[in-house]
């Protein structure tokens, strides 16, 4: 009786929840100037933005195929998807994509392009075809073949011919990857439940989990729906432990809203600290701008964090500077940030941006450089590939992709320790603080 309670409320709320949608439609669907089709700058998209749907495809030189279709209103775009269709100054759209540091930006097409058409094309895909799209995908969009000594012509040349049959993809797809040490790059079979990236990483990352059990013994206070762990160590001593860089804002709030209300309570916990050690030693990653965020805490101005550009079929777009935002009561007191191998994407982000600051000192070892966002594309099998396509710089306009970030001094990542629960790092940045 009780379920079918339940059953019939649910029922109801969304049958009123669909109301709702249609019944605001003509308030939340796109403007007559955003409507048509649009070609992204990098990202291999071409999007047609219609009254009532909008739908977006995946475009390399050899193919354009459908990979969504959804409703065009504009809540239902953020509150499903994390994006808002929004004008760009010059009469252009902007794709704003909550958590990122940059919008994707566009420029107008008169028609659909012929090959999107009709259901796109290849219109019957073989496995050649699956092999073709992710070499060309990444011939396009990935930005970093010079680096591993790869010749990516010639591997096609090596590797195409013998795909024939659906068995021969994917082990021809591992040829393909092989050499990219880039833990972006990867190629996932959702259905057949497997993965691969060709990135060769210490041993000990994979036992990260087990490892941030660790630090907890310290009797950490969790701030809920982000990454953030903190404490008040024995000497005044404020400790800030990062599982992540990410959030789980409510509906109709952004991440780096979210993440600036999460760090306003550990601010406020360790204002009166007499230093602070932030652990971002095993923190794998999220959202730019919640990095950016969590840093502004420390700075009373923003502060220029890095750069990135975009890889295109042609070249790159123009470099879009990332900025932090600033608090009116900063966190002034001396900070340690403490990295290792492990520590990637808006973690680095996150180092980048309070290297930039006169009383951030950053420890331990060199960052992943796996900086950022993924594009991923839908092969026909429904294969994943994924792959890095932007270039960040710091701000001294150095490349990080591939290099890290170096710490001021460097104190290696003890796993032997680690595994018999002692926490060395952390004890030599105590000392570090207590003989500073």
């Amino acid at each position: 009786m009780v379920f079918r309670f339940v059953v019939g409320w649910i029922g109801r709320l969304i049958g009123l929840l669909a109301g709702l949608i249609v019944l605001t439609w003509p308030l939340f669907w796109p403007p007559p100037e955003l409507r048509g089709v649009w070609r992204t700058q990098g990202y291999g998209l071409v999007v047609d933005v219609g009254r009532i749907m909008v739908t977006a495809y995946q475009r390399t030189e050899v193919s354009c195929l459908p990979v969504y279709r959804g409703p065009a209103h504009s809540l239902v775009l953020a509150e499903l998807g994390d994006i808002a269709l929004n004008a760009e100054g010059d009469g252009g759209l902007r794709i704003d994509i909550d958590g990122a540091s940059n919008p994707i930006r566009t420029r107008r097409l008169d028609a659909l392009p012929a090959a999107c058409a009709e259901g796109g094309t290849p219109q019957e895909p073989t496995v050649r075809d699956a092999f073709d799209i992710a070499w060309h995908g990444l011939n396009e969009h990935y930005p970093f073949f010079d680096r591993h000594g790869i010749d990516w012509p010639a591997r096609y040349e090596a590797l195409a011919p013998g795909v024939r049959t659906l068995d021969d993809l994917w082990p021809a797809m591992q040829d393909l990857l092989a050499g990219i040490d880039d833990t972006l790059v990867y190629l996932f079979d959702p259905e057949g439940g497997r993965a691969v990236t060709p990135a060769e990483t210490p041993p000990w990352h994979a036992k990260a989990v087990d490892f941030r059990e660790i630090p907890r013994a310290n009797d950490l206070t969790r701030v809920g729906d982000t990454g953030l762990e903190y404490t008040v160590l024995e000497g005044n001593i404020g400790y800030v432990f990062l599982r992540h860089t990410a959030t789980r804002p409510g509906v109709g709030t952004a991440q780096d809203v979210t993440a600036a209300s999460a760090f306003s309570r550990v601010a406020d916990a360790l204002r009166d600290t007499r230093a602070i050690i932030l652990d971002n030693r095993l923190n794998p990653g999220g959202s730019d701008a919640v990095a950016l965020a969590y840093a502004g805490f420390f700075t009373d101005s923003p502060v220029r964090a890095f750069s990135k550009e975009i890889r295109t079929e042609n070249g790159y777009t123009p470099p879009e500077t990332a900025r932090t935002i600033a608090t009116d009561l900063p966190l002034t007191q001396p900070v340690y940030l403490l990295n290792s191998s492990y520590t990637a994407g808006a973690a680095e982000v996150l180092t980048l941006a309070l290297g930039e600051m006169p009383q951030v000192t950053v420890v331990g070892a060199r960052t992943a450089g796996a900086l950022s966002d993924i594009m991923e594309i839908t092969l026909p099998t429904d294969w994943r590939l994924g792959m890095a396509h932007q270039v960040y710089r710091d701000a001294a306009g150095a490349v990080v992709n591939g290099v890290g970030v170096a710490p001021e001094t460097a104190l290696p990542f003890d796993a032997p320790a680690l595994r018999a629960g002692r926490d060395p790092g952390v004890k030599s940045v105590l000392d570090m603080i207590k003989n500073g």
